[in-house]
């Protein structure tokens, strides 16, 4: 349950602490005194929507503390575990928006991504607001409800068929896919193998080729460069032959001295190094004459590898990596038919077990469905549609050939309902109002509450328009759920004040020229006013604040005598 919230700097609100109790909390106020900051900022510390303009105005940020106590047995000590976090009785949710729309989320002071805020959360809390219905009218939705209202035992057998099956199917798609798809693949992986191989690559031709076409573009330059190497070795006079005259001049001295000796050997192979040097520049020299046929093959052959490169990898070692593996492919492929034939037996099994299970799901779904109309049907007749029809329609079953493997079975079903007699069943989603829909979304609440287990439920005037008898009924539904559950509910409704056990007035008021929104917990005698006020306005009198104790009367029998 939601014991705190921290709220700052979020609307009107610039600092508000809220500590809520147990079973039905009712928080009322007048209109605009801003009930529904408090949802919006709770929605946002679940992982909602983050809008800008959530930022009081004049303020860089706005932060939302809210911190849960929980069982280390439920879903969301679970789902801690499952991300990384120690699991406690008090989970503490926080987030920050500043004006640049950066968002900083943390659980238990540790920061996460907003996906495992959400993920969290979502075992923790859920809103209802008068624009939340949309979700129940979703087919999807409606499929999961039936569900959850009755678990069906096989769901872990047909959830490991499709398990099965997906992995076969995958493993079908290595061979290329059923025998069309597999013969196309042949051909591609051919192509492919023989573009390859003609190119016959080499691992350093591309550099090779791309120095020789360096060298091509500064021909010019190198060969100048050459000239005057060679100028500085051979004009006026041989360098060569200067190092032969002077190692000459030592010959007849030398074996007075061995050093000179070394001397006369150093001199002697320096004459044969220059020489060798000479010859070689003169060699480049030569080079520099390029042929311009072979600079056309050159660039060729680069837009060839270029070519490869861009489809099968970064670099002509990755080409020659793609080539091996598409060989291994093409063989896996051509030696795959024995393989292929016990894969696709082994699918169509797997596929003749889950239809027979999802036709069992599907008996069982419409078995269940009939008791989940008739329970809604009746708390809807509470609610005052005392002539609503409510039914489950499915789609036609298909044909075996036409069926997908899935987890969920193949039924497609959705909501009927008519709220006149006479009138016959049409979808949910096109017919109900918006006041039907606020009074169907709290009957099925009233009878799945227990099934979800989501232990805090928020409802944010979904019982507006409503009064009376209807109103009564409400109030009576809400205590249900929250006997069980946490439920925070913002009202207009003096019956739904009335049954609540904890009591918080909202109101707004101008401090140093701004508006801000403030949040006081009232005693049964305040709970007195507030219900006369809701009933009658701001003029009460004896006889309101009377009618306003009978109301509390009656809320505390309903209660205490469990008649709900």
């Amino acid at each position: 349950m939601l014991k705190h919230l921290s709220i700052k700097n979020i609307a009107l609100i610039s600092s508000l602490q809220l500590d809520l109790g147990q079973n039905l909390c009712v928080l009322s106020g007048e209109t605009g005194a801003g009930k529904s900051i408090i949802v919006d900022s709770l929605a946002f510390v679940l992982g909602g929507r983050a809008d800008k303009n959530l930022i009081k105005s004049g303020e860089d940020s706005a932060f939302v503390e809210a911190v849960f106590e929980i069982d280390f047995k439920d879903e969301t000590a679970n789902a801690l575990a499952e991300y990384g976090f120690e699991a406690d009785t008090t989970v503490v949710l926080s987030r920050v928006l500043n004006v640049f729309g950066k968002n900083e989320c943390r659980i238990n002071g540790r920061l996460c991504a907003l996906s495992t805020l959400k993920a969290v959360s979502s075992s923790l809390a859920e809103i209802f607001g008068q624009n939340d219905h949309v979700n129940i009218l979703k087919p999807d939705v409606h499929i999961k409800i039936l569900d959850d209202f009755d678990t069906f035992e096989n769901f872990d057998q047909l959830s490991a068929l499709c398990k099965n099956y997906r992995e076969l199917k995958n493993k079908l798609n290595e061979y290329g896919g059923n025998e069309a798809d597999r013969v196309r693949a042949l051909d591609i992986i051919s192509y492919e193998i023989k573009e390859i191989e003609n190119a016959n690559l080499q691992i350093d031709e591309e550099r090779e080729l791309s120095e020789y076409l360096a060298k091509v573009a500064n021909a010019e330059k190198i060969a100048a460069s050459l000239n005057g190497a060679l100028a500085y070795l051979t004009d006026n006079y041989v360098v060569s032959g200067q190092i032969w005259h002077a190692a000459s001049s030592l010959t007849s001295v030398m074996h007075f001295d061995k050093d000179l000796a070394e001397v006369f050997n150093r001199l002697e192979s320096a004459k044969y190094e220059i020489e060798d040097v000479i010859s070689i520049l003169e060699s480049k020299l030569n080079d520099c004459d390029y042929d311009p046929n072979l600079i056309d093959n050159t660039n060729a052959r680069l837009e060839v590898i270029k070519r490869l490169k861009k489809k099968y990898g970064a670099s002509v070692s990755d080409v020659l990596d793609y080539l091996e593996k598409a060989k291994l492919k093409y063989n896996n492929f051509v030696d795959a038919a024995a393989s292929i034939e016990e894969i696709n037996a082994q699918m169509l099994d797997f596929k003749k077990k889950a239809y027979a299970i999802s036709e069992e799901l599907s008996a069982f779904r419409q078995a269940s469905a009939k008791r989940f109309c008739a329970l809604v049907t009746a708390e809807l007749k509470d609610l005052g549609i005392s002539n609503a029809t409510f039914d489950v329609s499915f789609a036609d079953k298909p044909k075996f050939d036409s069926f997908t493997v899935s987890e969920k079975g193949y039924d497609n079903a959705q909501f009927m309902f008519s709220a006149n007699k006479g009138e016959p069943l049409k979808p949910l989603i096109k017919v109900i109002s918006g006041g039907e829909m606020s009074r169907f979304l709290l009957a099925v609440k009233n009878i799945t509450a227990k099934i979800e287990k989501i232990p805090t439920m928020v409802f944010d005037e979904i019982d507006v328009g409503l009064s009376g008898v209807i109103a009564q009924m409400v109030a009576e539904k809400l205590a249900n759920i929250s006997k069980d559950y946490q439920c925070i509910v913002i009202t207009h409704l003096p019956q739904v004040v009335a049954m609540a056990d904890n009591n918080y007035l909202i109101t707004k008021s101008v401090v140093d020229e701004k508006t801000h929104t403030f949040v006081t917990i009232i005693d049964r005698k305040q709970k007195i006013k507030e219900v006369a006020r809701l009933m009658g306005g701001e003029n009460i009198g004896e006889f309101s604040l009377k009618h306003s104790e009978e109301m509390l009367e009656w809320a505390d029998k309903r209660k205490n005598h469990k008649i709900l």
